[in-house]
């Protein structure tokens, strides 16, 4: 659980920097989670990407936790979008499962198609489709 809490808190603080610095939270977050470094590193990486596997086989208490971790996550984050209180939980939820998703496979993939990965999920959540011209 401690992993958990100490994500949500980096996220949170990385976010707040670039707000402080007249910066988008949401694309720093982006930015940030789709990086080869955040995939590679996972004693430092994303804990929900890193542990899930392990959770799916675990107690109930023990997915409750995870549960919580990925509330903390796409509880209060800043969605690049201004959608209203509950398009913002829907949309923080859509981020979040695409980030660890994209994470999570591309930790497993060949570095090249990570890549890939990581850049498309990256774009596609900067410019969604249905805000394209």
């Amino acid at each position: 659980m401690r992993a958990l809490w100490d994500g949500a808190r980096r996220i949170s603080d990385a976010a707040g920097l670039r707000r402080a610095a007249g910066e988008d939270p949401f694309t720093g977050l982006v930015a940030a989670l789709s990086e080869p470094q955040h995939r590679d590193e996972l004693a430092s990486s994303c804990a929900l990407a890193t542990l899930g596997a392990d959770v799916a086989r675990s107690s109930a208490r023990t997915r409750a936790a995870y549960g919580t971790g990925g509330e903390l996550s796409a509880g209060d984050r800043g969605t690049g979008r201004r959608t209203g209180p509950a398009g913002r939980r829907r949309r923080a939820m859509l981020v979040l499962s695409a980030l660890v998703g994209a994470v999570t496979m591309g930790g497993r993939w060949p570095t090249g198609l990570s890549a890939e990965l990581l850049e498309l999920v990256g774009q596609a959540l900067l410019d969604p489709p249905n805000k394209r011209s």
